[in-house]
């Protein structure tokens, strides 16, 4: 991944803290390897983000990998995506 503008994941974050039913305490963000990378990244520059799961992660973030976004036409769609399907799949809900 390659000059991925933080913008994208602040839009993110502000839409799906938007969703009428979002716990904003619950808030989560995963990545595999360089996904993970930004992930880490993100959840140390946005608090709203509370846990992460970040699979195969590097000790530092480093030169991106370009061929990958050519599989991410849409990455603010995409990245919505992950935090909503996070959301509903890993938080307990309230009975």
């Amino acid at each position: 991944m390659e000059e991925i503008p933080l913008d994208y994941i602040e839009k993110a974050i502000k839409w799906l803290l938007n969703q009428k039913n979002v716990d904003k305490e619950k808030l989560a963000m995963m990545g595999t390897s360089k996904g993970a990378e930004l992930t880490l990244l993100s959840a140390s520059l946005f608090p709203e983000i509370k846990m992460v799961i970040a699979t195969s992660p590097s000790g530092a973030v480093s030169q991106a990998i370009n061929r990958i976004l050519m599989h991410l036409p849409n990455l603010q769609g995409y990245i919505k995506m992950n935090l909503y399907l996070l959301y509903h799949l890993f938080i307990p809900r309230n009975s």
